[in-house]
This record gives C-alpha cells, sequence and structure tokens, in this order.
C-alpha cells in the first residue's frame, strides 16, 4: 500500500510539472514593457455582463457581429498582434472584409492591385505606403492576413487633400448624401466631447474655437469609415481604427448605426492598456463606450507634449 502511495505521489509531481510547462508554453509573449504582471494585464471583460471571458468566448461573439470595430493604441505593439489574430479568426469561416483607417480613399486603386500571394515586402510597395505616418511593420501584418484569408481590404480614410480642403473650409460638398447626414446628425454634446479630446490632444495650447477644423475632420473620417464598413457586400466586416474612432458613444458606430438603420449588429471592442493605479475594469471603459475590453500591458510611455510644447517655444 506504501508503494502504491508513492507511486501515486510521484505520478501527480510529474503530472503538476507538465502542467506548468503547457501552461508556461501557451502563455503569451507580451512585447510592450510596461505593467505586464498587472492582474488585468491579458483578461478580457465583457461590459455587457460584467463578467471576464476567454479569447475563445470572444471570437464567437464577434463571429455573430455583422460589423465588429477594434479600437486601437496605435503604438503599442500587443494592439496589432492581437488584431492579427482577430482578422484571422473572423476570416476563418468566412472570408469578409477589413477596413483599415490607415488607408486613404486615393489608395484604393492600388488596393485593387493586391494578390493573396503577394509578400508583405510587395504589399508595400503596390500601396506606396506612408511609412512616416503608420509603420509598415505595425500593419503590414494585418493586411497581409486579411488577403491571405480570402478577406477584401477597404480604405478607411479621406485623402490627404480631402482633409486640407475640410480643415479650411469645413466643406462637406465631397461627401455623399449619407455620409452629410450621419454627421448632421451627430448630437451636440458628442461633438463637445470630441472637441474636448482634441483639444487634450494638441497638450491645451490652442484654443478650442480655433480647432473647429479638426473637429470637422474628426467627424468626417468616421463618417468615411462607417459609409465603407456599411457599403461592403462582404461581412463579416472588421474595422482597425484608434480608440476614439471605433467607440460607441463617440465615433463610428453613431454613424454606423444611421447607415444600417440598427438592422445589424454592430460590437465595439476596446484594447487598453492597464494602468497602475486602476485595478478594476469598470475603471477604464464603460458600456456606454464599448461592448468588451482586451487588457494589455502598456507601451514606455513618452510625454507628446513635453516635446510639442518645447518645438513651439
Amino acid at each position: 500500500m506504501r508503494e502504491n502511495r508513492v507511486y501515486l505521489s510521484v505520478v501527480a509531481i510529474v503530472l503538476s510539472f507538465l502542467l506548468v510547462l503547457s501552461a508556461l508554453a501557451t502563455e503569451r509573449v507580451w512585447q510592450a514593457p510596461e505593467l505586464q504582471k498587472h492582474p488585468l494585464t491579458g483578461t478580457i471583460y465583457d461590459l455587457r455582463t460584467q463578467a471576464f471571458i476567454t479569447s475563445d468566448d470572444l471570437q464567437e461573439f464577434l463571429k455573430r457581429s455583422d460589423y465588429v470595430l477594434i479600437g486601437e493604441k496605435h503604438d503599442n505593439p500587443d494592439h496589432h498582434q492581437l488584431e492579427q489574430e482577430i482578422i484571422s479568426a473572423s476570416m476563418a469561416e468566412t472570408a469578409g472584409s477589413v477596413v483599415f483607417e490607415m488607408l486613404s480613399e486615393d489608395q484604393q486603386g492600388l488596393i485593387k492591385q493586391l494578390q493573396p500571394t503577394d509578400s508583405p515586402e510587395v504589399l508595400k510597395d503596390k500601396l506606396k505606403w506612408n511609412e512616416r505616418s503608420w509603420p509598415w511593420a505595425d500593419y503590414g501584418k494585418l493586411i497581409h492576413a486579411t488577403l491571405r484569408h480570402g478577406g477584401k481590404v477597404i480604405s478607411g480614410n479621406l485623402s490627404t487633400v480631402t482633409l486640407q480642403h475640410l480643415y479650411k473650409t469645413s466643406d462637406k460638398q465631397r461627401f455623399t448624401k449619407e455620409q452629410q447626414e450621419t454627421i448632421n446628425h451627430i448630437d451636440h454634446t458628442v461633438k463637445e466631447a470630441l472637441l474636448e479630446q482634441i483639444y487634450q490632444g494638441h497638450c491645451r495650447m490652442t484654443e478650442k474655437d480655433r480647432l473647429s477644423g479638426m473637429l470637422t475632420i474628426q467627424l468626417a473620417r468616421d463618417a468615411m469609415m462607417a459609409w465603407q464598413m456599411a457599403n461592403s457586400p462582404h461581412k463579416p466586416v472588421v474595422l482597425v481604427a484608434g480608440a476614439t474612432h471605433s467607440r460607441k458613444d463617440l465615433g463610428v458606430p453613431l454613424h454606423l448605426k444611421q447607415l444600417t438603420k440598427n438592422s445589424s449588429t454592430i460590437t465595439t471592442l476596446l484594447l487598453v492598456e492597464v494602468q497602475e493605479s486602476l485595478s478594476q475594469p469598470q475603471d477604464y471603459v464603460t458600456q456606454d463606450q464599448a461592448d468588451y475590453i482586451w487588457f494589455t500591458p502598456k507601451q514606455v510611455s513618452v510625454d507628446y507634449c513635453a516635446n510639442f510644447k518645447r518645438s513651439h517655444a
């Protein structure tokens, strides 16, 4: 009997060791260096049910949506890795489409030349990629994954010429009737909230009444992305954009709901960096802003305002 107990103990130890090794082997390797051990790092929170879920659960929920909006922090490499996983999973059963904030309308003709067999380097050349604005290392893999799974790549942004025109004149005549209508129906409180974000983004160094052109551009870009999503015949449609663009209470969803007449399922996932002083999911995002949060480590902090102020001193 004693020998049996010893044998069983040894087996239990070996199994426990194997389980630990298995867990370590499947543990995600994060790239952003700060707060990797934060208790929320890597967790996914369902704001509708107020519960944590697994990545498999999330993928199943996203597959049920006609439109999935992913809100990222542009300089966090983990956000791009998660986006690649989401795109690959969403295209596994049905090849849909992905709208990229990083591609402008004047690149749509170039997009038509892309082939699923093209290497990332060939794709970059064909798109005449703007490396200064959007590092190819961040977004090339997403475009490549979309095409490799049979999906369609769609531009989401306005051209530089249109943006410059809007900034100077606030003239919306370059838009379709539907795009103009979605902008006109955005509530005043939403515009005030967006203006405050733009003001903070300019380090509070420019008076708000001088930022009206930037507000026009923000609304116009949201309207454009929503229009591209609503008019894609290839479902599901995924949007890759900055967090504010993807927010339910401020961005593209407000325009998309108008264009789809609330007849489609629209889901927002925000990829959010953890903060040292915040330990509860509700401290970061509310249900009015998103449906799901996926928490990641924090990229190295850069004081953009300090740099901005030095350059304007």
